[in-house]
């Protein structure tokens, strides 16, 4: 069992940033949740942020942000037309990227190769309560799970913040076609 918290946060210039934090549940969750979250101590699971594009703009856009942050775009998958194509319906947009940066893989996967059902990286583009959501899982929580590594911790932390940066540039304000000197 667990206690999971909500927080959000918007950074000036930036949209709305949600994370949820996990901690193990037992008599003390509430005030060990509370005592971490005065002391910035979080352990953010997912990181999301919410965009005023729509779903195939905001994908487009991440695609864009992914290749210029030095990653690869490995694969989308258009999960409502999967499970359509399946007989299956869901009516909210959904598209998967797989990305990675092949350098760094391999230097992961060269110091444990259990970490390969790990990868790649994942962002999901989709709508939820209304508006378009990007997002992925935290690197450094799945790492920290996984394996008890200070050097991968150190490429999880740079791959994260990466992501981060990938997500908030494809998120952030006009679509990239329009937004020439925008500032986000």
């Amino acid at each position: 069992m667990y206690l999971v918290t909500v927080a959000a946060l918007r950074r000036p210039g930036s949209s709305l940033s949600t994370s949820f934090y996990v901690y193990p549940a037992g008599p003390a969750a509430r005030q060990n949740a509370d005592k971490n979250e005065k002391a910035g101590a979080e352990r953010a699971v997912y990181y999301v942020v919410d965009s005023d594009k729509s779903v195939s703009d905001a994908a487009r856009d991440l695609e864009a942000a992914v290749r210029k942050g030095g990653f690869g775009v490995l694969h989308v998958y258009d999960l409502k037309q999967t499970l359509e194509d399946k007989g299956v319906a869901l009516s909210a947009e959904c598209r998967i990227f797989e990305v990675c940066n092949p350098q760094l893989a391999a230097t992961v996967l060269g110091a444990d190769m259990n970490l390969s059902m790990a990868l790649p990286c994942r962002i999901s583009v989709y709508e939820a309560d209304g508006r378009t959501k990007i997002g992925t899982i935290k690197p450094t929580v799945l790492l920290g799970l996984l394996a008890q590594n200070v050097e991968l911790a150190s490429i999880a932390r740079g791959v994260e913040n990466a992501l981060e940066n990938m997500i908030d540039e494809a998120a952030a304000g006009r679509s990239h076609l329009t937004r020439g000197m925008h500032d986000r």
